[in-house]
């Protein structure tokens, strides 16, 4: 569960450093202006019993979380996704894409900020 978290937060940092947000990951929460709290909702692999009994073959994993404003405590934004995981694909992947493209909206919505304050 912790590989599958980390590289969460890998496609999030990865795609805010591509898009040049000057949004930065960081662990030290003292210096972040945001702070990103998430949670992994579901995490589901069949086991032998599921898939050769009940035929489920596909696992899913499910996150959600919240970006928190740092010095006012406010919270400003609320996010979920899920995804189905095939057979064809590895967990850490599909945890990596999510985060990509989590880190992609989270560029979009702060572009969006940038141009309305000009």
């Amino acid at each position: 569960m912790d590989r599958v978290s980390l590289m969460l937060i890998k496609g999030i940092q990865e795609r805010l450093q591509q898009h040049s947000t000057g949004l930065v990951v960081t662990i030290e929460e003292d210096q972040a202006d945001l702070i990103l709290q998430g949670y992994i909702e579901e995490f589901f692999q069949p086991g032998k019993f599921d898939r050769w009994v009940k035929r489920k073959k596909n696992s899913r994993l499910a996150v959600s979380g919240e970006i928190w404003q740092r010095e006012s405590g406010t919270k400003v934004l609320t996010f979920a996704s899920s995804n189905k995981i095939s057979s064809k694909d590895q967990p850490l992947d599909v945890a990596y894409r999510m985060g990509e493209a989590i880190g992609d909206f989270l560029a979009g919505q702060a572009a969006a900020d940038k141009q309305e304050s000009m």
